[in-house]
């Protein structure tokens, strides 16, 4: 599930995922098994010092180092520089900037961000206040923790019910220091272009994907999103789409084929 393997389904391409702050890299299982289905080598992509294992990164946690969403990126490039194919990139939240970073450096033929953080960070965490999120706990500490049961359902899964969301978080959830990782948002470079695989310069299609009940990512910050990637990139494909009732747990809950299906057939669409 995380490294390549020797030899390539005779398919459609490789794809990697990037998750989120607070979810480990299993999480991707069930869309790894969808893509792969569908013809796809896909791989989780595992974060720096991160375990394989959802068991050994919980038992960790306390050693876990802070980390900036462009050290991420740094150390997933590495992973595919070192391969030598260019994938596709599928991330959710802090992923979904990797996803983009990677794009930026032709270093993906293709890029999904599910829920990108947009770097304009005020909205967001208003938002999250108004939510009841706890901004001492969850936003502002310095280093990493395992989410409460009530920290998780009210940041990342308020959309559905408790038992749903404590469900996911048994399954899923890892620490994490998420205004750490959104100060790497923040100050995020633009990524610097590689020798790539776009001779013309433009980069390859994006696809953006918002819910429209997401607190931590809200519609409207995804479309500023998209509306600054259009005009950065005017003449690359830049496609944009909402999933109204759904919140920032899209890509785990139980309606994440709905958008896993989304993606596949606008992959389809791009040729990937």
């Amino acid at each position: 599930m995380y490294e390549w393997p020797d030899s390539t389904v005779d398919g459609r391409g490789r794809v990697m995922f990037i998750h989120g702050t607070g979810l480990h890299a299993q999480s991707w299982k069930p869309w790894l098994e969808l893509f792969a289905r569908n013809g796809y080598d896909g791989v989780a992509a595992l974060w720096p010092g991160e375990a394989p294992s959802l068991v050994a990164c919980r038992a960790q946690w306390g050693r876990q180092a802070i980390l900036r969403v462009d050290e991420i990126s740094d150390h997933v490039a590495a992973s595919i520089t070192s391969h030598g194919r260019v994938p596709i990139a599928i991330g959710h939240d802090a992923g979904a900037l990797v996803a983009e970073t990677l794009l930026e450096r032709d270093l993906a033929s293709a890029a999904v961000a599910l829920a990108p953080p947009y770097p304009g960070l005020a909205a967001g965490l208003w938002r999250q206040l108004r939510a009841g999120l706890n901004a001492l706990t969850m936003t502002g500490r310095q280093r990493s923790a395992m989410p409460t049961g009530p920290e998780f359902h009210r940041a990342f899964a308020d959309k559905l019910d408790f038992s749903e969301s404590e469900a996911l978080r048994a399954r899923h959830a890892v620490a994490a220091a998420p205004w750490s990782v959104m100060v790497g948002v923040r100050s995020r470079p633009s990524g610097s272009r590689s020798a790539g695989i776009h001779e013309t310069g433009i980069r390859g299609p994006l696809l953006l994907i918002s819910g429209g009940c997401d607190l931590l990512a809200p519609e409207e910050r995804v479309n500023d999103l998209h509306i600054w990637h259009r005009r950065k990139s005017p003449d690359a494909v830049t496609d944009y789409q909402v999933f109204p009732g759904r919140g920032h747990s899209m890509v785990i809950d139980a309606g994440w084929r709905d958008i896993a299906e989304y993606v596949l057939d606008w992959l389809t669409r791009q040729n990937q």
